[in-house]
């Protein structure tokens, strides 16, 4: 190893968290499964919001949309921040914010109060986000850190079924939509378990901070562009499969509304689980194979849905969907962490997490008029698999040489950081 390399590596270590522990993953966890419920709970009681301020649909849409825009444009600086002062303070004041913004919702009086709420949840949710996974980063490394953000990714798809049914029963009560908000204070305790038990990243004043530029980062990661392009297009996936196969099943006579859940179920159980066991997924398969597996699998899947009428199939069909996520959503923060140094954890991965729900918020704007056609949803369901047949065909192409591991990022050159 040459000199600079173990300066590289020593800088590293000087910016880690000295003891990795398990109460420290806990609370970052326990974080994550908030960042799923960020937009979870509402969609129970989104109807009765829409009735009780008399909205249109699109207008009580953005109730649940609010937050993922607000998200996508602060997670960046969110990004830079958790590089410049560390986790710890970052994250316990973002849970603080999560638990006092999210829960003021159960008080708004008027539809321009309750959006200007669910924007400043927003920034606390994207805040909270980056810091917890650079958190879960720093606690790991190589095989680890693909463990945990699997268990992180399993956690969100869990979270994104049990959410739901837990606002489905609060909202049932006498207190009605105004319920499901009161949830986002669980995050008030866990901000003083925070505390206490995640430690510090902070950098010492005189240690280096790695590139100043996102753009100096990706020029010497160009790695990170194919994997914020496989976000992208992950979310928009995801979102055809949420927001167009329940009306599709309603086409077939699927319309019980647990008939419908089940359905989105069988792709959220196999994300789960193929998150669970991510780690042990990592250590079989070559990154460039599970990347181009996560993309393959989606596209027989979006195949299945665009040709089959009997509902099995398209149970199947959904299934494939959500194993292809469930490889995705663990490998891309991993794969990205594994291409920047310590000092860059924040900002390289901060991007996925901005992109994500703006892929979900070009989905209904790319596909969503391909509905009013003669093919319907089957033509939505058909583009997709094109979409996710053509990635995967660049994605087996563009990385089959590709070595992912830490790039040297340092500072030194002071140029780069000013021009950059």
């Amino acid at each position: 190893m040459d000199a600079e390399s173990a300066a590289d590596v020593n800088h590293s270590k000087r910016i880690r968290p000295q003891v990795p522990n398990s109460a420290a993953l806990i609370v970052l966890l326990a974080s994550a499964a908030l960042g799923a419920e960020a937009g979870a709970v509402l969609g129970p009681v989104v109807v009765l919001i829409r009735d009780d301020f008399r909205l249109s649909p699109g207008q009580a849409g953005l109730v649940i949309a609010m937050h993922g825009l607000l998200i996508a444009a602060c997670a960046p600086v969110a990004g830079a921040l958790v590089d410049r002062i560390g986790t710890k303070r970052l994250l316990t004041a973002a849970l603080i914010a999560y638990g006092v913004f999210g829960g003021l919702g159960a008080l708004a009086g008027s539809y321009p109060l309750l959006l200007l709420i669910r924007a400043l949840f927003g920034l606390a949710v994207g805040v909270m986000t980056v810091a917890y996974t650079v958190g879960m980063l720093t606690l790991r490394h190589s095989s680890g850190r693909a463990a945990i953000m699997g268990y992180q990714s399993g956690i969100g798809n869990v979270g994104q079924v049990l959410w739901p049914l837990l606002a489905g029963i609060i909202g049932g009560l006498d207190i009605g939509w105004r319920g499901p908000f009161l949830l986002y204070l669980i995050a008030l305790p866990l901000a003083a378990a925070a505390v206490w038990l995640v430690p510090d990243t902070r950098r010492d004043n005189s240690e280096p901070a790695g590139p100043v530029r996102m753009r100096a980062v990706v020029r010497e990661a160009p790695i990170l562009l194919w994997l914020y392009a496989l976000i992208f297009i992950i979310a928009v996936l995801l979102y055809v499969l949420v927001a167009f196969l329940p009306q599709r099943l309603n086409q077939l006579g699927v319309s019980d509304p647990l008939a419908v859940a089940a359905f989105l179920a069988a792709a959220t159980g196999p994300a789960a689980v193929v998150g669970m066991i991510y780690g042990r997924i990592q250590t079989r398969l070559r990154p460039h194979t599970i990347l181009v597996l996560a993309l393959a699998l989606p596209a027989l899947g979006f195949v299945l849905l665009s040709l089959a009428a009997r509902p099995p199939l398209l149970l199947f069909g959904a299934a494939l969907i959500g194993i292809g996520i469930g490889l995705v959503m663990p490998a891309v923060p991993t794969l990205a962490s594994e291409s920047v140094p310590a000092a860059a954890l924040g900002r390289a991965t901060s991007w996925i997490y901005a992109l994500f729900p703006l892929g979900n918020f070009a989905a209904p704007l790319l596909l969503g008029p391909l509905a009013g056609g003669p093919s319907g949803f089957r033509a939505i369901f058909g583009v997709s698999a094109a979409i996710s047949l053509l990635a995967g065909l660049v994605c087996f192409a563009g990385l089959r040489h590709v070595q992912f591991g830490n790039r040297n990022l340092t500072a030194a050159p002071s140029q780069d950081s000013e021009t950059s």
